[in-house]
């Protein structure tokens, strides 16, 4: 099971609370899950199509969402919105793009929040979704996290995951989401400032080159670590994953990133 942990700063406050009103909506969706914790057979992980596949069967491992997701991103003929509205195994909160009141970048000005399944994780204690004293946690699947699409009026510039609890293994996660054919190498880590690139970095991001049938797409990964003081969802810690079209040297450089 993927655990570990720390804390970042990342996108801003605002992004956070995107992230964590997403989280807390797929905690209070018994749509998410089963009563035993496990994923609806619409949002399998891919990972049970590539297990099942045989040599006498010929079959091809089909796309997971989080890659049907990654495709669409660097698509030659850009990443509209309208693209993304019916992508298997992804489940959309917002029933269209939202202008984001608190986005400084013309790249993040509109979103659409949603949940998915990843593949690799079991059924551990979640968040039931309240907050202060009606608190709580139930059984759910770990794997199940929060996803955010951000670009501007037109198209989509970079999707965003968060998953609760810190797991520090981000490689090995994003890969369980791959197809075999499919390649990913860390290009930059060990980075020094956060991701404002004002404070010491705290949070362990780690970049890494995705290739894919498609092209190349661009992840950073960070964990944030658990906090006791409150009693909601941020007492378990997090993970979060941000895919990008391009390679983000200027936000590598900013953070002080060692190359690998």
């Amino acid at each position: 099971m993927f655990h570990s942990s720390k804390n970042i700063r990342r996108h801003g406050s605002g992004m956070k609370r995107l992230f964590f009103a997403c989280l807390f909506a797929l905690c209070a969706s018994p749509a998410t899950r089963g009563a035993d914790g496990a994923a609806p057979a619409s949002s399998v992980a891919k990972a049970a199509s590539c297990e099942a596949k045989t040599e006498a069967l010929q079959e091809k491992c089909e796309p997971g969402p989080l890659e049907s997701l990654l495709n669409l991103l660097i698509a030659k003929e850009g990443a509209a919105w309208s693209s993304f509205a019916n992508v298997p195994g992804v489940q959309w909160s917002d029933k269209a793009p939202v202008k984001s009141a608190e986005a400084r970048q013309t790249e993040r000005s509109y979103h659409r929040r949603g949940k998915l399944l990843l593949a690799g994780f079991g059924v551990v204690d979640m968040p039931n979704g309240k907050v202060g004293i009606d608190f709580g946690l139930i059984k759910g699947n770990e794997g199940n996290v929060g996803v955010t699409l951000s670009g501007d009026a037109n198209q989509v510039y970079s999707i965003s995951l968060m998953k609760f609890y810190p797991s520090e293994n981000y490689q090995e996660i994003i890969r369980q989401q791959l197809l075999p054919e499919d390649t990913i190498k860390l290009i930059a880590g060990h980075c020094a400032r956060d991701g404002y690139g004002t404070a010491e970095n705290t949070g362990k991001n780690e970049f890494y080159e995705v290739v894919l049938a498609a092209g190349f797409v661009y992840a950073e990964a960070s964990v944030d670590e658990e906090d006791v003081s409150t009693a909601s969802a941020s007492v378990l810690g997090s993970t979060a994953f941000n895919f990008y079209r391009s390679r983000p040297t200027q936000r590598m450089v900013a953070m002080g990133c060692r190359d690998l």
